[in-house]
C-alpha cells in the first residue's frame, strides 16, 4: 500500500497500457440489417463466425487460438431481436468483459463504387482495469470474425 503523504511512483514501460474499450465494425454491401439478422440471431451462429468454442463446462467458452486462447466464463447473454442486438457479460482470470454486437441498415458502396443498401455490423467491448492481453485477443478474434462475415455475406 502506498502512503498518502507521498505521491505514487510512475513506472515507465516500453508498452502502453491496454485500452479499456475496443470497437470494430464492417459493412456488408447489398443487404438490409433485418435480412442479415437470420445469420446472426443465435449464440451458436455468432460463435461460428467468431470461432468461439465451447469450454470445459456448459457456462464457459474459449476464444483465440494457440497460446493466446482464453477461457471465459459466461455471466449472462442477451439477445434483443427488436433492436438487432446481442450482449454478453464474461469473466476470466484477467477480469471482466462486457461485449455488444449490433446491426443497422446503412448506405454503402461496393468495391466498384456503386451506392446501395448495406448492413453495418458493430462490435464493442468494455474491459475492466488490469485485463492484460485480453483486449488484444478479443480484438483479434473480432476482426477475424468480421472479415469472415464480410467475405461470405457481402454481395
Amino acid at each position: 500500500m502506498i502512503p498518502l503523504d507521498r505521491p505514487a511512483r510512475r513506472w515507465r514501460t516500453a508498452r502502453w497500457p491496454a485500452p479499456l474499450t475496443t470497437d470494430e465494425s464492417c459493412v456488408l454491401f447489398g443487404t438490409a440489417a433485418n435480412d442479415i439478422w437470420a445469420f446472426l440471431d443465435s449464440w451458436d451462429k455468432l460463435d461460428h463466425w467468431f470461432k468461439i468454442r465451447p469450454g470445459a463446462t456448459a457456462d464457459t467458452i474459449l476464444i483465440g487460438s494457440g497460446p493466446a486462447t482464453r477461457d471465459l466464463r459466461i455471466l449472462s447473454r442477451e439477445i434483443t431481436r427488436e433492436a438487432l442486438a446481442m450482449r454478453s457479460q464474461l469473466i476470466t482470470v484477467g477480469g471482466a468483459i462486457d461485449t455488444f454486437l449490433t446491426l443497422r441498415t446503412v448506405s454503402a458502396r461496393n468495391r466498384s463504387g456503386q451506392l446501395g443498401l448495406g448492413t453495418e455490423v458493430w462490435v464493442h467491448a468494455d474491459f475492466c482495469r488490469g485485463a492484460g492481453s485480453l483486449p488484444s485477443v478479443v480484438r483479434s478474434v473480432t476482426c477475424a470474425g468480421l472479415r469472415a462475415m464480410r467475405a461470405e455475406l457481402s454481395t
